[in-house]
């Protein structure tokens, strides 16, 4: 990152995230409904009535609040990041 323009050092780090978290996302919606089934299996009685299924409205309401967390996040870390001095990073010891 030593000598790249403070923008495109964001651009990496913050594009980082929204992959991750986009990845997280596909990885999590097949896994949350097999979870989910799990559950209900597990909880279900003949004298309670759980719902059997996500409705879709739920698991992209998660999605969306997913994604504006991640970019609540690096809006907030913009800053921070852009305060790092690199040439000092490269001599600290730890």
């Amino acid at each position: 990152m030593l000598g790249y323009p403070k923008q495109k050092i964001n651009r990496f780090i913050f594009f980082e995230n929204i992959v991750i978290t986009t990845f997280a996302v596909i990885v999590a919606f097949p896994i949350s409904g097999y979870v989910f089934a799990w559950i209900i299996k597990a909880l279900s009685s003949t004298h309670q009535q759980i719902p059997d299924h996500i409705h879709i409205g739920v698991m992209m309401a998660a999605a969306v609040l997913a994604y504006f967390l991640t970019i609540l996040s690096n809006l907030l870390l913009r800053g921070k990041v852009s305060k790092i001095n690199m040439i000092a990073s490269l001599k600290s010891v730890e």
